[in-house]
């Protein structure tokens, strides 16, 4: 598990940010499940409801989970967080952020998985170098999201569901 701590340094160098009135305003955006849709056609296999996103196969499904509502078009992120409920011992959850811009560019961040022999409630947590453009700032850009692969049921677990419960990203605005 990563843990973000901050030093005496760090809140002072914060400090002085503040007060010279430079310091970037971070925001977290916070997404349910629900908002994931199915992509590849598994319209007929997934389940939308209050638990977020569930694939209701014998097989993984791919979700599409947008990232919106953002006030320009350049994103700098310093962390995000996908939640997931893993029910099935001998699958997992595999989640990455991917940044489009205007010119077409693409931007991926490192693919995140919950871990086969984990299951119940997982957070996956991407930082620095596991988020698009390595967490550097990106401009122009025209959509963002997270694709997700969710495990369908299995011989281990016959009618044991995962879903993707939500995710929250947290921008620095330029």
């Amino acid at each position: 598990m990563k843990i973000m701590t901050t030093g005496l340094l760090g809140i002072a160098l914060l400090l002085l940010g503040v007060s010279a009135g430079s310091a970037d305003a971070n925001t977290n955006r916070r997404f349910p499940g629900q908002n994931c849709q199915p992509d590849y056609g598994a319209y007929s296999t997934v389940d939308l409801h209050s638990d977020g996103y569930t694939s209701k196969s014998s097989s993984s499904k791919l979700a599409w989970c947008p990232i919106t509502g953002y006030r320009t078009n350049t994103v700098d992120y310093d962390a995000a967080y996908f939640y997931v409920y893993d029910a099935i011992s001998d699958g997992e959850v595999s989640c990455q952020m991917f940044v489009k811009t205007l010119t077409g560019t693409s931007y991926a961040g490192v693919s995140e998985t919950s871990g086969l022999s984990n299951t119940g409630r997982i957070t996956m947590i991407f930082t620095g170098s596991e988020l698009p453009n390595n967490g550097a700032a990106v401009y122009s850009v025209v959509g963002n999201s997270f694709y997700c692969t969710v495990p369908g049921d299995s011989p281990a677990n016959p009618g044991a569901y995962s879903n993707l419960r939500g995710y929250v990203t947290n921008t620095v605005y330029n």
